[in-house]
């Protein structure tokens, strides 16, 4: 699209009918999951922005700890019923379960979202976690949740946020 070539963007791309019909014929995708590609062509420029966000950031831990997670999209986890109904970002799972750190965490990229979208973002994880949905034989810890912020001071206030609420809960 010439747009991009006037705002300095590299081109976008998304899936056509044809290859989300070839993808569920020759994979095993989740069905759910096809849909949302489907439904890429029409998602706004934050969207995308966010989601090279994300990328940016799964390229930073490849480089910073090679090897170490398995690390999972929002589309690759659709099958996983355990896990909040809103995704995370990305979940990671150490490769090598060290009985002394939590070796699953789920991570979410704050950077361009409001307060209140980045509150009520907290509260799902907490209302998830309180429905002991995520409880099974192979998991009796709560994956560590990650927030990525873009600067000190949106930190300092969703740090704040969090101990507010944790104390008023009794977590």
């Amino acid at each position: 699209e010439k747009s991009y070539i006037i705002e300095g963007k590299g081109p976008r791309y998304y899936l056509t009918r044809r290859s989300i019909a070839y993808l569920r014929e020759t994979t095993s995708i989740d069905p759910r999951a096809l849909r949302v590609m489907y439904k890429n062509g029409a998602l706004s420029t934050t969207f995308i922005e966010h989601s090279l966000e994300v990328m940016k950031f799964y390229l930073q831990l490849r480089t910073l700890y090679p090897g170490d997670f398995e690390t999972f999209t929002k589309i690759e986890l659709y099958p996983f019923a355990s896990l909040p109904p809103s995704r995370p970002d990305l979940y990671l799972r150490g490769v090598s379960p060290n009985k002394g750190n939590p070796q699953e965490y789920m991570l979410d990229i704050v950077s361009n979202d409001p307060f209140f979208v980045i509150k009520k973002r907290i509260s799902r994880f907490i209302e998830h976690f309180d429905s002991e949905v995520w409880l099974n034989e192979d998991r009796s810890r709560y994956p560590t949740i990650l927030l990525v912020c873009p600067d000190n001071t949106l930190q300092d206030k969703v740090r704040g946020y969090v101990q507010r609420l944790l104390s008023a809960t009794g977590i």
